[in-house]
């Protein structure tokens, strides 16, 4: 969270915590994003606690240097993304309603171990599909 410079022309708003779970690997990289209305003391109005407000998913993506389909057209240019090597374009997909069903299912009950374990099964069944399907069988 960046705080308040005092610049009008900066001055985008306050918006609350978002928090980014990313995941490299060798083929490229996923990510959990999730959005939350946790805000700074001083922003928060009188009385108001947000301990009863839960995080929403915003997504669960894939970033691949190569597409994933026919078709599949680059969403970041080269060297635009911090998911994929240095200077290759990022061909990337996901569902917000995946990310929210990973808050309700595995972030809250599980905590970020249990995030980071699913994470490594998506980028297996993302990146190497015949031996995540392997693996599911057995």
């Amino acid at each position: 969270m960046k705080p308040d410079d005092g610049t009008p022309h900066t001055d985008y708003g306050i918006g609350g915590v978002s928090i980014r779970f990313s995941l490299r690997g060798p083929l490229g990289g996923v990510t959990f994003s999730l959005l939350t209305d946790w805000y700074p003391p001083h922003v928060q109005r009188n009385g108001s606690h947000h301990e009863d407000v839960r995080p929403t998913g915003a997504g669960v993506e894939y970033h691949s240097p190569v597409p994933h389909f026919e078709g599949q057209e680059a969403r970041r240019g080269p060297g635009k993304c911090d998911m994929v090597p240095a200077g290759q374009s990022c061909f990337s997909d996901g569902s917000t309603l995946l990310a929210d069903e990973w808050v309700t299912n595995i972030l809250l009950p599980r905590g970020s171990a249990g995030v980071w374990a699913e994470m490594e099964k998506w980028y297996h069944k993302q990146f190497q599909p015949e031996e995540a399907a392997t693996a599911a069988k057995k």
